[in-house]
């Protein structure tokens, strides 16, 4: 099980939609999501598998937003106990760095499987753990199905 821990210091945004210009309607990425990937880029590259994994993957991700600058003291001091429920959205931060890693990491991101998520107060960055899922395999012939079917119900007697 090859396993990437990364961590990114920098506030963690969501991803920003595309835009369509309004006279050619031709579909763009603003300039501002384009500056936050290559910043992303900047952190992932020297991380990154020679070759992208070809099998399932599993992301967790944390990300810790900066805690209002109007909060008081007590508020601060329960920092642990509160949760930002306030934007960015948590799937727009995952959609974002699963984009980055497209082609970098994984060959596409429909070989995320599973996710674990979570946004939280504290010193801006992303914390990302990417985990290619071994013994998962999306492509298996009828005879390793047929193995592997035999293998489980010896073990299940």
């Amino acid at each position: 099980m090859r396993r990437i821990e990364i961590e990114i210091p920098l506030e963690p945004t969501g991803q920003v939609r595309m835009r369509r210009h309004p006279k050619s309607l031709r579909v763009y990425k603003p300039e501002i999501q384009q500056r936050r990937e290559s910043q992303l880029l900047y952190y992932i590259m020297p991380h990154a598998p020679e070759v992208p994994w070809e099998g399932p993957v599993a992301i967790d991700l944390t990300a810790y937003l900066p805690m209002p600058k109007t909060w008081p003291k007590w508020k601060r001091d329960c920092l642990p106990f509160i949760m930002p429920t306030k934007t960015p959205d948590v799937d727009n931060i995952l959609k974002q760095i699963k984009d980055v890693m497209n082609g970098l990491i994984y060959s596409d991101d429909k070989q995320v499987v599973r996710v674990t998520a979570h946004k939280c107060y504290g010193q801006p960055k992303w914390e990302l753990l990417i985990t290619e899922l071994d013994g998962f395999r999306h492509d298996i012939s009828k005879q390793q199905y047929a193995e592997l079917s035999e293998r489980r119900n010896s073990l299940h007697q």
